[in-house]
């Protein structure tokens, strides 16, 4: 069978979801967070296991689907007042701006998150990181002066890297969402996200390098999926020799097609799973079928076109069986 795998981060677990979404908005301290934070990430892990698939995450439980749990490891940022009368917003409201150098003293989470996940599962294998604009998104919603600090956002984002290498993982998957939506809405020049992507992962070793460029903050613009993967490719032609795999959103024939663009030296993680739907497995073959026509079947990766946070883990453990259900129905 093709090879398949999961990206990014898996459904709370509907028992634990308060306590998580209280956790990330910072309203319960870490140490109370624990032992939730763990049972939650071993469902994460028996869950996708039980799909068959061949590469699983810890779900990332310990962080919030947009990303504002990083403003609490982040320094030299305060919280905005927006509220009527100028009080200040409350911890987790994703208003912050820039006030100092941004620092991350103790790391933006991630490692410590991997490391509690090997402690359930010692073959975990695949991390997950933010990238270095998506790390400034807390900062980005109220002050696009930020983008001043994206230097020592990549430093950070370096740093984290190395100390998910240190914890033991064998695969990274940067996750890339400001930086995707950059590239459209702001027309962003390429060359700035590959050197970007290209300084975090700087000087690792013996480490698969994967980045997901993920459309989730597009969702309401304009564009249509040829246009958001011609933006990725257009990066990938920079990025030949600097990563391994890149995950490419294709549930869109027309972003299919774009496939046969990306440089050979790069396996292809084909995004044929909408998380909004259910795709039924006749469909996914049929797209997994039109990917192979682009990339041969020892470059391409099969897997959902985003993270599952956002569904139940019911239909979460249904969209990637069907993955692993089309892989095997396909020529490898």
């Amino acid at each position: 069978m093709l090879r398949t795998m999961v990206i990014g981060n898996w459904p709370l677990p509907l028992r634990f979801a308060d306590v998580l979404r209280a956790y990330h908005r910072r309203e319960i301290m870490e140490s109370r967070a624990e032992p939730v934070l763990k049972e939650a990430a071993a469902i994460a892990i028996r869950e996708q296991k039980s799909t068959g698939v061949n590469r699983v995450t810890g779900g990332e439980m310990f962080a919030d689907s947009e990303l504002h749990h990083l403003a609490r490891h982040l320094s030299g940022i305060e919280i905005v007042n927006l509220a009527d009368g100028g009080e200040r917003q409350p911890p987790g409201s994703g208003f912050y701006r820039l006030v100092g150098t941004l620092g991350a003293p103790r790391g933006i989470g991630y490692a410590a998150g991997f490391r509690r996940e090997r402690q359930l599962d010692a073959q975990l294998a695949v991390a997950t990181c933010p990238g270095p604009m998506s790390v400034l998104s807390p900062l980005l919603r109220s002050d696009p002066s930020a983008m001043s600090a994206v230097q020592d956002a990549t430093g950070i984002v370096q740093r984290e890297v190395r100390a998910l290498v240190k914890e033991g993982a064998r695969e990274i998957q940067l996750d890339l969402p400001s930086e995707s939506a950059a590239l459209q809405l702001f027309d962003l020049d390429p060359i700035v996200v590959a050197g970007a992507v290209e300084n975090c992962f700087r000087g690792v070793r013996n480490v698969e390098r994967t980045v997901h460029f993920c459309f989730r903050m597009l969702q309401e613009h304009p564009f249509t999926p040829q246009q958001n993967v011609r933006g990725v490719v257009r990066v990938l032609r920079l990025l030949q020799g600097k990563i391994d795999r890149a995950l490419i959103e294709c549930t869109d024939d027309a972003a299919r097609e774009l496939l046969a663009e990306v440089p050979r030296e790069i396996e292809v993680v084909a995004g044929i799973a909408s998380p909004d739907e259910v795709s039924p497995v006749d469909v996914l073959v049929r797209r997994g079928r039109d990917a192979l026509r682009f990339i041969p079947a020892e470059r391409l990766w099969l897997a959902p076109a985003c993270g599952l946070r956002h569904c139940s883990s019911e239909r979460a453990v249904q969209t990637l069986g069907n993955v692993v259900a089309a892989a095997r129905r396909l020529p490898h």
